[in-house]
């Protein structure tokens, strides 16, 4: 793999909560335009990760570049103006704002405003704002407020507002967790869509039915390590894994 083909580069990344090591010496490397699953069982380091990328949480070895950019130690809002965005696995919004006022919110945010211009909404938000909120589903809602929004709506929202600003890489933590079947299926048909349209995606979930339906690769974490890196369909095949890590989720 050529450096540019590399967007995201995760390099003997450690972080330990008190006397916990939460993700060891891992090092990682997500290329442009993939659209990646990352699996493993709770404490296996999936969500740690993301807030490693997305700023959330300082890693106390190693470091994350994003186009050869070192971002690890920058706050999440540099992070995501870079054009790293993220949803998290609970689906909350602004329960007091309408469907738009959210999807507006990560419109304008997605920019590095400076101080002053930090609370003016300028054309350019609204205009994100708007096609995003049409291009996910909300129109006929937003102004309905978001407190009275579905588990579904909720996702929707959170996915509107990460992309309105078409951001180079999206980072989707349980995306379809609590959903229907249908709901399930609407939302990963969006996840790529996203990835075909140039966004690289990369995906946290438990069930392996799931990520090797959408994921071209997959990366399984077990105790903040690497257990697996390849292709979704070997690691679906590996008896090793499924008996080891899996058992009964993979054939879910």
């Amino acid at each position: 793999m050529s450096n540019g083909d590399t967007l995201i580069d995760c390099r003997g990344v450690t972080v330990r909560f008190g006397g916990v090591t939460a993700i060891s010496n891992l090092s990682l490397s997500i290329r442009k335009g993939e659209l990646l699953g990352i699996a493993g069982p709770n404490g296996a380091g999936k969500t740690t990760l993301f807030n490693v990328i997305s700023g959330h949480v300082r890693p106390v070895d190693g470091e994350v570049l994003f186009a050869g950019e070192r971002i690890s130690g920058l706050p999440p809002h540099e992070i995501f103006q870079r054009g790293v965005a993220r949803t998290f696995q609970l689906a909350d919004v602004i329960t007091e704002q309408s469907f738009y006022a959210n999807v507006l919110v990560g419109a304008h945010f997605a920019k590095d405003r400076g101080v002053r211009g930090m609370f003016r909404f300028g054309a350019d938000s609204f205009a994100a704002a708007d096609a995003a909120a049409e291009r996910y589903g909300l129109g006929d809602r937003l102004a309905t407020r978001g407190g009275t929004a579905s588990l579904f709506e909720r996702k929707m929202i959170m996915l509107a507002s990460a992309m309105a600003r078409k951001p180079a890489v999206l980072l989707l933590d349980e995306p379809v967790g609590g959903l229907t079947e249908e709901e399930a299926d609407t939302l990963l048909g969006e996840v790529q869509r996203i990835t075909q349209e140039g966004t690289t995606v990369v995906v946290i979930e438990h069930v392996m039915r799931v990520l090797t339906s959408v994921a071209e690769r997959l990366v399984i974490l077990n105790r903040g390590e690497l257990l697996f890196d390849g292709n979704a369909r070997d690691a679906r095949e590996n008896k090793q894994l499924q008996e080891l890590y899996f058992g009964s989720a993979a054939e879910g």
